[in-house]
């Protein structure tokens, strides 16, 4: 599969995949105990990933000896698995990558808290496949029976504003048109995720949702990103909910995440 900078993939993968994982990483304290065990084989602090500050995430996803070791382990990893074919097959060039398994510290709370939301409450309506992964791990941790009611009313403006964009987006394919980006619709977007973020935290406990978000979604999560200059300055605009903007084009991530379906902006 090739990603292109601007276009969001997912790969599919069974639900017994997800499940096998998602047990995997659960059973006998297996989020945390993962996470403090990958710290210390790469000499990361030892610090909970969901306990990172926004300028410690930053600092080393940025980091050029950092991006270059994930680069070269990825090209390492795709060497290994070109050898299981015959034949040439067209993949992409090595880019800087983060694994929310081995890496969670270093992906942004707006960025996990968007693949929930997606996961959560498909744009299209359909079930989603990871509601039943997600509750699991939220259970391990604490959270009831009901999460989705209590997140779906902390995330009223937001997810009304993504059923706007969607419908829109669907009208203009019926249209066989493209839909331009509105930047105004953006940044209210972008506004509204960073307050649902803030309620989501103020209902469970900021400790509690920061635990859910890097401990049980971030295992499930992972990007392709670019390196570019103002890379940093806009993922920070985006945690703080976009209130403030820097000129020129925004630069985008191509997110995968192998255990969903569908598409979600970051």
């Amino acid at each position: 599969m090739r990603w292109l900078i601007g276009v969001y993939h997912r790969r599919s993968f069974a639900l017994a995949g997800a499940l096998a994982l998602t047990a995997a990483v659960f059973s006998a304290g297996g989020a945390a105990g993962q996470a403090k065990e990958l710290a210390q084989e790469s000499g990361k602090p030892h610090k909970p990933a969901w306990q990172w500050s926004l300028a410690e995430r930053l600092a080393a996803r940025f980091d050029v000896a950092n991006m270059d070791a994930r680069m070269a382990e990825d090209a390492a990893k795709r060497e290994k698995w070109l050898q299981t074919f015959d034949g040439e097959i067209d993949i992409p060039e090595t880019q800087p990558s983060i694994d929310g398994r081995r890496a969670p510290e270093l992906l942004l709370p707006h960025e996990l808290f968007s693949a929930l939301i997606s996961e959560a409450f498909p744009e299209d309506g359909r079930p989603s496949e990871m509601r039943g992964p997600i509750e699991e791990g939220a259970a391990v941790l604490g959270f009831g029976s009901d999460l989705w009611t209590r997140l779906e009313k902390s995330a009223a403006p937001y997810l009304k504003l993504r059923s706007a964009r969607y419908r829109s987006a669907m009208a203009a394919l019926a249209r066989s048109q493209s839909l331009a980006e509105d930047e105004t619709v953006m940044r209210l977007e972008c506004r509204a995720r960073a307050d649902a973020l803030a309620k989501a935290q103020a209902e469970f406990g900021k400790d509690s949702f920061m635990r859910l978000l890097y401990e049980v979604v971030a295992p499930m999560y992972g990007i392709d990103y670019t390196g570019v200059s103002n890379e940093a300055d806009r993922l920070r605009s985006q945690e703080g909910g976009c209130r403030w903007r820097r000129a020129g084009r925004r630069p985008r991530s191509v997110v995968r995440t192998p255990l969903c379906l569908g598409r979600h902006e970051s």
